[in-house]
């Protein structure tokens, strides 16, 4: 751009310096000591004047190419839009379809019985029998049930991870439960009458109902079940203990009615 400019003024002004010098010496006469000066001005004028007028004349033939290629770029691409107005391409998306939706349902264990129906006492040499439930919670059928339960009595000092990591690997899934449809009403539950696998001692039957605790009654279970998902397994850890108040008390441990799937359907 400044090219453009100065090219043109450079030319004029040494046209313009050559008219002048012309001038002064047609008008007077010069003189010896003036004349050398004028000869070098002049020649230095047009000197630069027919370069000036040269590259002017190099740089508006190259703009002429570059316009040209500019129009005849232009003329490409709008030829590319009119065929793409009237042919526009096909664009074909392959969208993954959306996976299938799987019904998976839930399944839980309720509280043992008896609870609160009649006063709990233990003594030496009984039998603990406790009814022990499941139940579908979830929104679809429940299949294929195995379960089992184990019932103990444990310290009170003994902690939580300590009573399933003890008695948890020895439950046998035997027993087989029916097909179990989504009511979400307790009264569809499924249940089994679970028993000791010994008679209490006197310091367990004492450490039941001491107070302070001394022991606790805990139900340990397990629950394999299939819906359309697969195949799952519900843990269940309740610990029954001796209140301040004279009852006895159902205690969820952290991980009671915890669910892991198996295997896929």
């Amino acid at each position: 751009m400044f090219w453009d400019i100065a090219l043109p003024v450079l030319a004029a002004f040494a046209q313009g310096l050559t008219g002048f010098l012309g001038w002064r010496v047609t008008v007077d006469g010069v003189k010896q000591e003036r004349r050398v000066l004028y000869e070098w001005l002049f020649a230095l004028a047009s000197i630069v004047g027919i370069v000036s007028v040269g590259i002017a004349a190099y740089r508006g033939s190259q703009i002429s190419r570059d316009l040209a290629e500019i129009k005849s770029g232009q003329l490409t691409v709008n030829q590319g839009i009119q065929q793409m107005k009237s042919q526009p391409p096909q664009v074909t998306l392959n969208v993954p379809s959306p996976p299938p939706v799987v019904n998976h349902s839930h399944g839980q264990f309720l509280e043992p019985l008896p609870l609160r129906a009649a006063p709990l006492d233990f003594h030496e040499g009984k039998k603990v029998l406790l009814d022990v439930y499941i139940q579908n919670i979830g929104d679809f059928q429940i299949t294929d049930s195995r379960w089992g339960a184990d019932i103990e009595v444990v310290p009170m000092s003994e902690n939580i991870e300590s009573v399933w990591s003890r008695f948890s690997p020895h439950i046998r899934m035997w027993l087989r439960g029916a097909v179990m449809p989504s009511t979400h009403d307790p009264r569809t539950s499924q249940y089994y009458t679970f028993e000791m696998n010994h008679l209490l001692s006197k310091d367990e039957a004492d450490g039941l109902m001491a107070l302070p605790l001394v022991n606790k009654l805990c139900v340990i279970s397990k629950w394999r079940w299939k819906d359309e998902s697969g195949e799952y397994q519900t843990d269940g850890l309740q610990c029954l203990q001796h209140e301040i108040t004279g009852e006895f008390n159902w205690h969820d441990a952290p991980n009671h009615n915890s669910e892991r799937k198996i295997a896929n359907r």
